[in-house]
C-alpha cells in the first residue's frame, strides 16, 4: 500500500546560498536582514499549508503579521 500523498511538507531545502539569490539580494537591499528573515518565515509558513498556498484575504495577512510581529501594512 502506498504512503498517502501530502499536501504540504515537513520541511523543505534551503540552499546553502539561498541569501545570495538575486531576488533574496533585492530583498535584502531594499529591507535588510528583517526582510530576508521575513522571506524564510514566510516560506516556512507556506509549508504548513495545504498546497503550499495562503489566501490573500485580510484576516490571513493579519495573521501571519501577528506571527511575523510586523505591522500588517
Amino acid at each position: 500500500m502506498a504512503r498517502p500523498h501530502k499536501k504540504n511538507a515537513e520541511y523543505f531545502p534551503h540552499s546553502r546560498d539561498f541569501r545570495n539569490n538575486r531576488r533574496c539580494k533585492a530583498i535584502r537591499s531594499k529591507f535588510g536582514p528583517e526582510g530576508y528573515a521575513y522571506l524564510i518565515m514566510l516560506l516556512e509558513s507556506l509549508t504548513y499549508s495545504d498546497g503550499f498556498k495562503i489566501s490573500n484575504t485580510d484576516l490571513e495577512i493579519e495573521l501571519l503579521a501577528g506571527d511575523f510581529d510586523v505591522d500588517s501594512a
